[in-house]
């Protein structure tokens, strides 16, 4: 059968179903079916008040770390380390305390910070199927305040660990590195020398997201194909296929497309350069206003998905970074202020260790839905075609929220 003929009984069927729709609705009902639906990037009345007032942290904090990771594959987790940094947040004080505030909400008074704290507490809770894992951890001399040890099980689920980095440090890394694993399914977040006998106080913080697909991916369609580095040159990959219905845009230097992970809580956005020269401009743009523009653009339309499988992990040492962002006392011996912690001024913080990992292969939930009344869904012309054969950023976010659990971006499918 032709295609035209094809495109055409899809138009002819789409007709019969929207008279259907008109008289067994009426005008009205036909009205509330359009009033219902939602222009592209304008977030439904109802729905406002469960988004997530966002700031610039996240994009902040890539742009400096893509200072040193440009040329690799990059993953780190906005998310996690917010929740790393709430976390010091209620051990410390005074200024201690307002710079790390200031920091994750900037221009946020007091009941503002508390309120954005409680909704990122409150979407850990909701999201229990994450492996995400973060704790404070204290030399096992330091006595902690009851009320401390209380408000932290409250409010993270888990109070500070408590080791012997001055008289067995080894030991101490082996038990972090047990526990994170236990939890966020990453293994040695500390390597061997991480930390010394010198080491008092450490903040780690850890993820591993590996999700089913909401369209899935099939096993038997991955083949090999060829992927062009940043440097021009060419490597063999595994190359995984699909084609469905996705939220999908394109524009003169890029193309994006949204894949739902199973559910539809979360999603993965993907932004293809058209060249290899546009990775990094593209970067050096991202913002939450940027990001926005980019989810408003989506549309659905029926794309034909070429994905590498790939998975990387990153480990990542940030207190010159957040030095560098306005994090200055917690690191410093005579201003650090950690007395809600300790009950005294006599402990500042040694270092801030984050792990991020993410694997993208074939498992999935249901399989692609090539019935009739998807296919109607799609008419206006052939699938677009998302072959990711080059360098791209990903954000994986909680829809609702707009909260990014991970971003980076895929260098090389081998590493």
């Amino acid at each position: 059968m032709s295609d035209a003929i094809i495109e055409s009984a899809k138009r002819i069927l789409l007709a019969v179903l929207l008279f259907v729709l008109v008289v067994g609705t009426g005008a009205a009902g036909w009205f509330v079916l359009f009033e219902n639906s939602p222009l592209p990037g304008v977030v439904p009345r109802n729905t406002r008040a469960l988004t997530r007032k966002t700031n610039n942290f996240s994009y902040d904090m890539y742009a400096r770390l893509m200072e040193t990771h440009s040329q690799d594959d990059f993953v780190f987790s906005p998310f996690v380390l917010e929740l790393g940094l709430l976390m010091l947040r209620s051990a410390a004080n005074e200024e201690t305390q307002a710079q790390i505030t200031r920091l994750l909400y900037p221009g946020a008074t007091a009941d503002q910070a508390n309120a954005r704290e409680e909704d990122a507490l409150a979407l850990r809770r909701a999201l229990p199927q994450l492996h995400l894992a973060s704790r404070l951890w204290v030399q096992r001399d330091f006595d902690l305040p009851d009320s401390y040890l209380k408000i932290a099980n409250q409010k993270f689920g888990v109070m500070p660990g408590l080791v012997d980095f001055k008289g067995a440090a080894e030991a101490a890394r082996s038990k972090i590195n047990r526990w994170i694993a236990d939890r966020a399914a990453t293994e040695n977040i500390l390597p061997p020398g991480a930390i010394d006998g010198l080491t008092q106080f450490l903040l780690t913080g850890a993820i591993h997201f590996e999700s089913a697909w909401g369209s899935q991916f099939r096993v038997d369609q991955t083949e090999p194909g060829e992927f062009t580095l940043q440097t021009g040159s060419p490597i063999s990959a595994q190359f995984m296929h699909n084609e469905d219905t996705f939220e999908y845009a394109e524009r003169p230097g890029y193309k994006l497309i949204e894949l739902p992970n199973e559910g539809g809580e979360l999603t993965m956005l993907l932004v293809l350069p058209r060249d290899l020269a546009g990775l990094q401009p593209l970067e050096a743009t991202l913002t939450p206003e940027v990001v926005a523009g980019w989810t408003a653009s989506l549309t659905p339309r029926k794309v034909a998905v070429v994905l590498p499988r790939f998975s990387l992990e990153k480990v990542l040492s940030l207190p010159i970074v957040l030095n560098e962002m306005g994090i200055t006392d917690a690191f410093h011996p005579m201003h650090a202020d950690f007395s809600r912690l300790t009950g005294r001024r006599d402990i500042y913080l040694n270092s801030v260790i984050h792990k991020a990992a993410l694997v993208v292969k074939e498992n999935g939930g249901k399989r692609a839905d090539h019935s009739m009344l998807k296919l109607m869904s799609d008419v206006g012309g052939r699938s677009a075609v998302f072959r990711a054969n080059h360098p791209f950023i990903f954000l994986i976010r909680h829809k609702k929220t707009n909260t990014i659990l991970l971003m980076g971006h895929l260098a090389d499918p081998r590493a």
